[in-house]
C-alpha cells in the first residue's frame, strides 16, 4: 500500500473549518467549476484537496484501483479522520464507489451531505447516475438539490424514498440565461464537435468507433467546404481523437483546432452550429440560440430527439443538413415545456436557491424548507 500513499491526503480532514461545508475536489471541469460557480468567493463551501491528482485521468485510475482492491483498509481510514467536527459535506454525484464510502460514514455520524449534481441525463434514463461496477444507481445524501423532475423521476422509479429530493433548477445553465445573446444572422457557418468519453453506452466500443466516423468526417466536410472547426474533448481531460484523424486532418489544416479552454459556453458562443452524439451541450447551444444537432444511429442511447433536439440517424443525412444551414438564430421559444420541467429551466436563479438553501443549513433554519 505504501506505493500509493501519494494519492490521498490522509490528513487534511485535521484543519478545515467547522462553520463551513466540506467539497473535496475531484476534476475541475466539471465537479470543481460547479462549486466554485455556485460559491466563488468561498463562504459557505471549503474545497479540500483529499484525492491527490485526481485532475489527471491516469491519477483518477490509480485511485479507482487502490479503492476497489483495498475496500477495508479504505472504509476504516476514512471512518478514523471523518469526524462529527464536519459541518456537512458536498457532493456533486455520491453513485461512484469512491464517493460512496465517504457518504455512507458521513451519515452514520450524524454528518450533513448535500448532492448538487453536475451532470443531467443525457444519454437515456436507463444509464443515468450509474456505477455500473457495483450498482449503485441512486443518492443517498440526506439531501439533493436536483435540476428539475426528470432526476426526481428516475431516482423515486430506483427506490429513493423521496425525502430530501428538492427542485431548484439547473446551476449550468444559469450563465446562459444572464448572457447578452447576439441574434446576428453569421454568413459563414463554424461548427463546433463536442466529444464523449461514451462510457455511459451499453455498447461503449460501437458508440465510440461511431464517434470516430463523426470526427473524421467533420475534418473532411469542413476541409471541402473551407469552414471552421473546433473540436472539443471531454472535460475530464481523457483525449477521444485518434491519433490517425488527428496527423492526417487535425495537424495540417488551420481550420480545424481542438479547443483547449475549459467553458463550454465560450466554446457554444464561438460557433454558430453545435454538433455532438448526445453532449449536454447540445441544450446548451439550444439555450444560446445556436443550431444543435445530436448525431446517433440505432446502437447508441439517445434522448435528445424527444425533447425537439435536431437529430439525424446517419453521417447522409448530417451533410445534406449542414448543405441545407442558411442561418443560425433559433427561436428561443422552441424550447419545450417538458424541457423546462425535466431539466429545471423554468428555475430563475438556482445558484442563489442552493446558496440560501446553504446557508439555511449552516444556521440551523433548514426545518423551514418543503422538501
Amino acid at each position: 500500500m505504501n506505493e500509493n500513499s501519494g494519492l490521498f491526503n490522509w490528513n487534511v480532514f485535521d484543519d478545515i473549518p467547522s462553520d463551513k461545508f466540506i467539497y473535496i475536489r475531484w476534476i475541475g471541469n466539471t465537479c470543481d467549476s460547479l462549486v466554485r460557480e455556485i460559491d466563488d468567493k468561498e463562504q459557505v463551501i471549503h474545497p479540500i484537496t483529499f484525492f491527490i491528482g485526481s485532475n489527471e485521468p491516469a491519477n483518477r485510475i490509480r485511485i479507482h484501483n487502490f479503492v476497489r482492491e483495498n475496500p477495508l483498509y479504505y472504509k476504516k481510514t476514512l471512518e478514523k479522520i471523518i469526524h462529527t467536527d464536519i459541518k456537512g459535506f458536498i457532493f456533486t454525484f455520491d453513485w461512484y464507489f469512491v464517493f460512496r464510502d465517504i457518504v455512507e460514514i458521513a451519515n452514520a455520524k450524524g454528518i450533513s451531505t448535500i448532492l448538487i449534481p453536475h451532470e443531467g441525463v443525457f444519454s437515456s434514463e436507463e444509464q443515468y447516475y450509474k456505477d455500473r461496477e457495483y450498482g449503485y444507481n441512486f443518492p443517498i445524501c440526506k439531501f439533493c438539490l436536483l435540476w428539475g423532475e426528470l432526476q426526481r423521476k428516475i431516482f423515486i422509479r430506483r427506490g429513493h424514498a423521496g425525502i430530501g429530493l428538492m427542485l431548484v433548477g439547473a446551476p449550468k445553465f444559469e450563465k446562459i440565461f444572464k448572457l447578452q445573446l447576439d441574434k446576428k444572422v453569421s454568413k459563414e457557418n463554424s461548427y463546433l464537435l463536442v466529444l464523449q468519453n461514451m462510457d455511459c453506452q451499453i455498447l461503449q466500443k460501437e458508440a465510440v468507433e461511431f464517434q470516430n466516423k463523426l470526427i473524421q468526417f467533420m475534418c473532411f466536410y469542413t476541409i471541402a467546404q473551407n469552414k471552421r472547426l473546433v473540436i472539443r474533448n471531454p472535460p475530464n481531460n481523457i483525449n477521444m481523437i485518434p491519433n490517425s484523424i488527428k496527423k492526417d486532418y487535425i495537424d495540417i489544416n488551420e481550420c480545424i483546432s481542438d479547443f483547449d479552454g475549459d467553458n463550454a459556453i465560450d466554446a457554444i458562443m464561438a460557433s454558430s452550429v453545435v454538433i455532438s452524439i448526445n453532449s449536454t451541450m447540445l441544450l446548451e447551444a439550444k439555450l444560446c440560440k445556436k443550431i444543435a444537432i445530436s448525431v446517433t444511429n440505432e446502437n447508441i442511447d439517445n434522448i435528445w430527439s424527444d425533447y425537439d433536439i435536431e437529430t439525424v440517424f446517419t453521417l447522409s443525412e448530417l451533410e445534406t443538413r449542414l448543405n441545407s444551414i442558411d442561418k443560425v438564430y433559433v427561436e428561443h421559444s422552441s424550447i419545450s415545456e417538458l424541457l423546462k420541467i425535466d431539466f429545471g429551466l423554468n428555475f430563475e436563479s438556482p445558484r442563489a436557491s442552493i446558496r440560501k438553501f446553504l446557508i439555511g443549513m449552516l444556521n440551523d433554519t433548514h426545518s423551514n424548507y418543503d422538501y
